[in-house]
């Protein structure tokens, strides 16, 4: 797939494409980013995508798993809190 063809295929499709992830993940805001960067990706492997036999799935699945991506870290809450410090002990009694 050229740049042309490329091009004519997103912007027929992006719409669409947009309405499919919003109705899996709920949030047309995120779709919409999420579609957008996976046809960033698609553009920097045109060859192989164009001999995709289903384009649409393609864009489809890879907008899914950023969106999952994002989402996990947020779903665990235990993982977040290992990275931080615990705080400081307070100083010990002193006897006097």
């Amino acid at each position: 797939m050229d740049a042309e063809a490329f091009d004519r295929y997103f912007t027929a499709r992006y719409p669409v494409l947009v309405g499919h992830v919003t109705a899996m993940w709920g949030d047309p805001d995120a779709a919409a980013a999420a579609v957008q960067e996976a046809c960033v990706r698609a553009r920097t492997k045109r060859r192989e995508f164009g001999r995709h036999p289903h384009p649409d799935a393609w864009i489809r699945t890879v907008a899914r798993n950023l969106l999952t991506d994002g989402w996990r870290p947020r779903q665990r809450p235990h993982q977040q809190r290992a990275g931080r410090r615990r705080p400081p002990r307070p100083p010990p009694r002193r006897p006097w």
